[in-house]
């Protein structure tokens, strides 16, 4: 990426943050994960968790215990929406239910996947520094 000075200036390049070699890259990802897994544990079981029991109170309050049944159509990524869409026979109604719990789910676990990106970049740029609070 070049930075321009102004008119009849050479662009100056700009070094980039994370240039390192392969094995740099691969030392720093792994020492990254082994110091931060806790904290991404925390992150995604919690808003993991969260999400499940939304989903739980919100079938049983519909459908009563039969609801619980439910959970196993609601898929968090795109292939077991899909296939849960193709493989079992649900009626309409359960069916509009299922894809908004679905969809909500992807968009939730997208968010929550961005922040643990977002907080491993910014560990890269200084590390320790990126620390839950």
């Amino acid at each position: 990426m070049a930075i321009d000075k102004g008119p009849n200036k050479q662009p100056v390049k700009q070094k980039s943050k994370y240039k390192q070699g392969v094995f740099g890259l691969v030392h720093t990802t792994f020492n990254l994960w082994l110091r931060k897994l806790p904290q991404y544990a925390v992150i995604v079981g919690i808003t993991g968790t969260v999400l499940l029991v939304l989903q739980s109170m919100l079938l049983l309050s519909i459908f009563g215990i039969v609801g619980f049944d439910l959970l196993e159509l609601i898929g968090t990524a795109p292939l077991d929406v899909v296939l849960n869409l193709l493989i079992y026979d649900i009626q309409v109604g359960i069916l509009v239910l299922v894809v908004i719990l679905s969809v909500t789910g992807l968009a939730v676990y997208a968010v929550v996947a961005g922040a643990a990106i977002h907080f491993a970049l910014t560990d890269y740029e200084s590390p320790n520094s990126g620390d839950i609070r």
